[in-house]
């Protein structure tokens, strides 16, 4: 099916001006470009092909309607703030091939409730998850060995979270504003980079 209002350079899906609120991408498609649909208002469910490896930045940055999408295990690179401010996004699977989660990417995805985060993940960037107040639990994969700045600032919906032995550093705010945080599993050798979110919490070192 060809679909009206995208525009493709080579093998780039360098912009979309559709009015579709499903948008399937060709197959072909080997990446999402920069901004691609940045601001997009309509559409509301993403399908991509197998053989995509790189969605640019903030590719999908302020789509507010945007409730689903669907990840090919061929990406590799999901770059800064990608998805920020998806608001509408519930779910997300990242593909195996990930190595990192860059700053930004899921920034205020207000309604993001699940995430799955491969293990191929080693570092999880600054405000990668910040504002995503209606994430549950995470879990975070045993070959991470850096989280950055602001990374789950204000998760108030996680109760718990374990860091793995890995880790050898953890940025400034990664846990501020989780209110509802009741312990944190830490490294010992880590336990002075926390700073605890809430009065309540029970910081656990192991």
């Amino acid at each position: 099916v060809e679909q009206m209002g995208l525009e493709m350079e080579g093998s780039v899906l360098a912009k979309y001006t559709g009015k579709s609120r499903t948008v399937e991408i060709p197959s072909g498609v080997t990446e999402i470009y920069d901004n691609a649909f940045i601001n997009n208002e309509i559409i509301s469910s993403v399908i991509m092909p197998e053989g995509v490896t790189v969605i640019g930045k903030y590719a999908f940055y302020n789509c507010l309607y945007l409730k689903s999408v669907t990840l090919p295990s061929s990406i590799e690179e999901i770059y800064n703030c990608a998805f920020r401010g998806c608001n509408e996004l519930q779910e997300i699977k990242i593909p195996s091939k990930v190595t990192q989660i860059r700053n930004g990417v899921f920034m205020y995805c207000s309604n993001l409730k699940k995430v799955k985060i491969p293990n191929s993940v080693t570092s999880i960037g600054g405000s990668a998850f910040h504002g995503c107040s209606g994430l549950k639990e995470i879990v975070i994969p045993n070959n991470v060995t850096s989280i950055g700045g602001s990374a789950f600032h204000g998760c108030s919906g996680l109760t718990s979270i374990e860091i793995p032995n890995n880790v050898t550093s953890i940025g400034v705010f990664a846990f501020t504003g989780c209110t509802g945080l009741e312990t944190i599993k830490v490294p010992k050798s880590l336990e002075n980079q926390i700073s605890k979110p809430n009065d309540k919490v029970k910081i656990i070192t192991y």
